[in-house]
C-alpha cells in the first residue's frame, strides 16, 4: 500500500480556529476521497482477548496513572455481562466513578467494545476507542476524557472518519458487530472542553455542517452519582 497522508494527519486538525478549518475541509473532501487507494488494506482476522482485565496498581503514592485507554477498558469492562470482574474490586480505579471509571452507562446506548483493531495496515492508524450500540445500529466512537484532553472537535471527528473508512469487514468484526448497521461517532462528556467548543454559538455554521456532512453522531457523557448516562445530542 502506498504511504498516504490521512486525512486525521492534516497540520491543521489541532488548530483552536475549527470553523475555518471546517471551511476548508468541505471542498478538500473530494480530491481525498479519490486519491487514497484501499485496494492492499485487509482485516486482521487474530481475534485481541478481550475477556478480562488485571486490575490497575497505584503509582506508589497512592495514585493511579490514567489516560484515554484505560478509561474506554473501565467502560468496557463495567459494563459488558459475562466478564470476569472479580480484579475490578482490588483495582485502583474502583473509587473514582466520578471521572467514568467503574461507573455504570445508563441510558439507550451500551459499551460492546474497546480498543477495536479496524485493519492490519495502515501506517498512522491506531485503534477505535470504544463501539457503542443501540437495537438499531453499531457506532465507531472516538473518545475524550472529561478531563484533562484539549483535543478539538475537528481532530476527533476526523480520527474517527479515518478509522471509518479503513475498517474492514472481516471475522473479528463479525463477531464484535453482528450485521448491525455502522455509524460513525464521537463522544465528550458535559462540560469538557468539547462540549463546551460544540455548544459555543461562535462555533459557527461550518461546525455542525461539517458533522453532518460526514454523518457522525455525536454523544455527550453526563454524570448522575455514580452512574454515566450517554445520550445522543446531533
Amino acid at each position: 500500500m502506498k504511504e498516504s497522508k490521512w486525512i486525521k494527519d492534516r497540520e491543521t486538525v489541532n488548530q483552536s480556529t475549527f470553523d475555518e478549518v471546517a471551511a476548508e475541509l468541505l471542498e478538500a473532501l473530494k480530491p481525498f476521497d479519490e486519491n487514497l487507494d484501499f485496494s492492499d488494506v485487509d482485516a486482521r482476522e487474530e481475534e485481541t482477548d478481550r475477556s478480562f482485565c488485571k486490575e490497575f496498581s497505584n503509582m506508589g503514592d497512592g495514585t493511579a496513572k490514567t489516560n484515554e485507554r484505560r478509561l474506554c477498558k473501565c467502560l468496557y469492562f463495567t459494563n459488558t455481562e459475562n466478564k470476569v470482574k472479580t480484579k475490578c474490586d482490588v483495582c485502583a480505579l474502583k473509587d473514582r466513578q466520578s471521572e467514568g471509571y467503574h461507573a455504570k452507562v445508563i441510558g439507550n446506548f451500551k459499551v460492546i467494545y474497546y480498543e477495536f483493531v479496524p485493519t492490519n495496515k495502515g501506517k498512522g492508524i491506531g485503534n477505535v476507542d470504544l463501539i457503542l450500540a443501540d437495537e438499531s445500529f453499531a457506532y465507531l466512537t472516538e473518545v475524550k476524557p472529561p478531563k484533562g484532553n484539549n483535543e478539538t472537535l475537528l481532530r476527533m471527528l476526523l480520527e474517527i472518519e479515518t478509522y471509518y473508512r479503513v475498517t474492514v469487514k472481516g471475522k473479528q468484526y463479525k463477531k464484535v458487530v453482528g450485521d448491525k448497521p455502522l455509524r460513525k461517532a464521537i463522544l465528550f462528556f458535559k462540560d469538557s472542553p468539547q462540549y463546551i467548543a460544540y455548544n459555543d454559538p461562535a462555533c459557527g455554521a461550518n461546525t455542525k455542517e461539517l458533522l453532518k456532512k460526514f454523518g457522525i453522531t455525536v454523544f455527550c457523557a453526563e454524570f448522575t452519582g455514580t452512574e454515566i448516562l450517554i445520550k445522543a445530542i446531533g
